[in-house]
């Protein structure tokens, strides 16, 4: 395409090439791509896909900061916001939604002090409210499910300090998500949701007040992991069923 002086091809084809850069690992080189193609799209005023470029390359950013960049969080929230500048919820509400879906996992992920953290878990909630708007129950089932589940494991990043509260709230999203799933048959992510429901439960009944408020939150992990149980577990979660097996026979046995 650039042989043939078409660069907002090319500059396209660099997007799609960032992609699979991303999946290899290749993080440096991913936004480098991008940033090479923002510059085309940027001279060309072609707004809308400066936009999507900025998306990708917040998209390639959060991707290295989980495998371990902590720098990249900052980089990718700057990037969802410059993205959102042109993706608004009139214009492009789907990918406003997404954006923000992306922008508060991201939020609940940022390794900062715990000073910090219910500053960055408030705007965590505002950004799933407003994914949650756009995604609604029935319209989007499964994309809802999928937001609220994330929800509740973003609050149970809250200092222990604080948790009562928010794991007592992140108990209720992930109900809410597992609703969702039983409706549709969604195993594997229903599955995965149960596993996040467990370590919500495990947390709020350690917080009890009182010895029959710890052992009614015994009785709701005996419910969950038996509804697990007679699920079929993904291979890729077959570890994290095990440890619950041996964490729930440890409690019962100190009973």
């Amino acid at each position: 395409y650039e042989t043939h002086d078409e660069p907002l091809r090319a500059a396209l084809l660099r997007l799609d090439e960032a992609q699979l850069l991303q999946r290899l690992g290749r993080f440096a080189d991913a936004v480098a791509t991008v940033d090479e193609a923002s510059r085309v799209l940027e001279q060309a005023e072609e707004a809308e896909l400066f936009a999507a470029a900025a998306l990708r390359r917040a998209e390639v950013q959060h991707a290295w900061a989980q495998s371990g960049a902590r720098a990249q969080f900052s980089r990718a929230m700057e990037s969802f916001q410059e993205a959102l500048t042109v993706f608004s919820r009139e214009a492009s509400p789907h990918v406003f939604g997404t954006i923000h879906h992306q922008l508060a996992v991201l939020y609940a992920e940022m390794p900062v002090e715990p000073v910090r953290r219910p500053m960055l878990l408030a705007l965590a909630g505002r950004s799933f409210d407003e994914a949650l708007r756009i995604f609604d129950v029935e319209r989007h089932p499964l994309h809802h499910a999928e937001i609220r589940a994330n929800y509740g494991n973003a609050l149970l990043r809250c200092p222990e300090s604080q948790l009562r509260e928010p794991a007592a709230r992140a108990i209720d999203e992930l109900q809410r998500a597992l609703t969702i799933y039983r409706q549709c048959d969604a195993t594997a992510p229903q599955a995965l949701t149960l596993l996040n429901l467990l370590e919500a439960q495990w947390q709020l009944g350690w917080a009890a007040d009182d010895e029959a408020a710890g052992v009614r939150r015994l009785d709701d992990l005996d419910a969950t992991w038996r509804e697990l149980a007679g699920l079929p577990v993904p291979t890729a979660l077959a570890d994290d069923v095990d440890r619950w097996r041996e964490r729930l026979a440890a409690a019962h046995a100190a009973g």
